[in-house]
């Protein structure tokens, strides 16, 4: 999976491509950990891209609202599909997550984060 990041003065877009399997749900908890400390405003992630996703990539969305919450912060999806809507409405996770039913482009600087 491919994991990229932008930073506008609204918003800190995080867009996935390709598949949110085990390993690459690893290299994306690490990937956000270090951008939390960057997030001054909104924090999105971009799901337009998202061709795949299991119950670890599940579990790495659930993290990062952990992550957040303490510091008074949250996140949006972006760019869902019907079809990656489906599955966090069978896993009883579409009312707790934030989805923000309008597409919504990348734009912002793209950020290099160590380990990217």
């Amino acid at each position: 999976m491919k994991i990229e990041i932008f930073e506008s003065p609204e918003r800190l877009t995080v867009a996935l491509i390709g598949d949110l399997d085990s390993c690459a749900a690893q290299e994306l908890d690490t990937q956000l950990e270090q951008i939390i400390p960057l997030c001054k405003g909104e924090l999105t992630v971009d799901l337009g891209q998202l061709s795949y996703l299991n119950s670890t990539g599940i579990r790495s969305f659930i993290r990062l609202e952990k992550l957040l919450a303490p510091e008074g912060k949250r996140f949006v999806f972006t760019n869902a599909t019907a079809r990656l809507r489906r599955i966090f409405q069978y896993c009883g996770l579409e009312s707790y997550f934030n989805f923000l039913d309008e597409d919504v482009a990348c734009a912002g600087t793209e950020l290099a984060v160590k380990g990217a």
